[in-house]
């Protein structure tokens, strides 16, 4: 028998394939949470346990300055 390893995880395939999606609908919503819950077909609430399950909130506040900075600070 082979020696167990992580390398076909469903749980962790199954956390990617949220984070990833999660991204993408916050992206697509311009980081509107209400937004996001509503294209991801959840509450709001129900985004904000799966930001936290996923560990998102540090990559969603990092992304949210960029954008602020962008916004203050247009490229010529």
């Amino acid at each position: 028998m082979p020696p167990k390893t992580n390398q076909f995880s469903l749980r962790r395939a199954v956390r990617e394939a949220e984070r990833h999606t999660v991204l993408a609908a916050l992206n697509h919503a311009g980081h509107r949470m209400a937004d996001a819950a509503e294209l991801l077909g959840i509450s709001r609430p129900t985004l904000y346990n799966v930001i936290d399950r996923c560990g998102l909130w540090k990559e969603i506040g990092a992304i949210r300055r960029l954008n602020e900075q962008r916004r203050e600070n247009p490229a010529p």
